[in-house]
């Protein structure tokens, strides 16, 4: 399971800590993501790369993108992200996350596996009893979120969650590209073996997911595509089916209802994870390649 996508479930299925209030917050200059403008036949498209799990004192709504918001008359994201999708997800979790009684991941594992997930849980803040009746998938879910949390990701400030429960609470018309059961079908493979492979693999590389996740927000805010495009391909780079999977055959899904829209007359602000839209295989890449006025970094 690739970090990319872990952080995007993250950010549907778990509730963060309270969030810090404005006094307790550190000044910080706003940030200045990367935005797309689109031309249609009738209508435009914004196109904005979110971050799903932020730190609460990023500052992006303000300049281009806030200009952009305003104009805009529909918004669409990739899934719901309000109190409502967390229902479904944790019955996702009850359903599929727990093991069968009796069975427990560490026995799953060989000893060096087993220390390897005592060090990553002691790493994570967590201890190994707490997920040790889980599944593979799951207990790399909660490592994660463990570890993003201490590195300040929020999801109640994250891109999707901000922009949602503002736009609704203004009234404006929401979108969806897919549905949650849509997306959750891509998180957990039908394989045993082949998710438990996926969890012994990220087991050894979980002690960089801190850093990862911090260099991903600082390209986000200063608005290099480079850098998040460098991240991206290493991210992917010994694992080119999972790109073909969670994010080229996701960015083709997309292209003919993002193209519908763009012969609507109205102004859409689509807001997707920052990977779908960067590189050559990006949304506004295949947009040009159809003929298109796209303009942006």
């Amino acid at each position: 399971m690739q970090p990319s996508l872990l952080r995007a479930f993250v950010a549907l299925m778990v509730a963060a800590a309270p969030l810090a209030t404005a006094s307790e917050l550190p000044d910080q200059a706003p940030a200045n993501p990367a935005l797309w403008h689109v031309h249609g036949h009738a209508g435009e498209l914004y196109l904005f790369g979110s971050v799903h799990l932020l730190p609460p004192e990023v500052v992006w709504q303000k300049g281009a993108v806030e200009s952009a918001i305003e104009r805009a008359n529909v918004f669409v994201f990739e899934i719901p992200a309000n109190a409502m999708s967390q229902l479904p997800l944790a019955k996702l979790v009850a359903d599929k996350g727990i093991l069968a009684k009796g069975d427990s991941l560490h026995a799953m594992l060989t000893k060096d596996e087993q220390a390897e997930l005592d060090a990553d849980c002691t790493l994570a803040g967590m201890s190994p009893e707490m997920i040790d009746h889980m599944r593979p998938w799951l207990a790399q879910l909660a490592l994660l979120s463990s570890q993003l949390e201490k590195a300040n990701a929020r999801f109640e400030t994250g891109v999707d969650v901000v922009l949602q429960t503002r736009v609704e609470a203004e009234h404006r018309e929401v979108r969806f590209l897919e549905t949650i059961d849509e997306q959750t079908a891509l998180i957990i493979p039908a394989d045993p073996r082949l998710e438990l492979s996926e969890f012994v693999t990220e087991l050894k590389s979980f002690k960089d997911e801190g850093n990862a996740y911090s260099a991903i927000v600082a390209a986000w805010e200063s608005g290099d595509v480079h850098a998040l495009e460098k991240i991206t391909d290493d991210e992917f780079r010994d694992e080119p089916e999972a790109r073909k999977a969670l994010i080229d055959e996701r960015n083709h899904a997309w292209l003919p209802k993002l193209e519908r829209m763009l012969n609507e007359n109205k102004i859409f602000f689509v807001a997707v994870g920052e990977g779908h839209l960067i590189g050559p295989g990006g949304v506004p890449a295949l947009l040009r390649a159809d003929g298109y006025d796209v303009t942006g970094p």
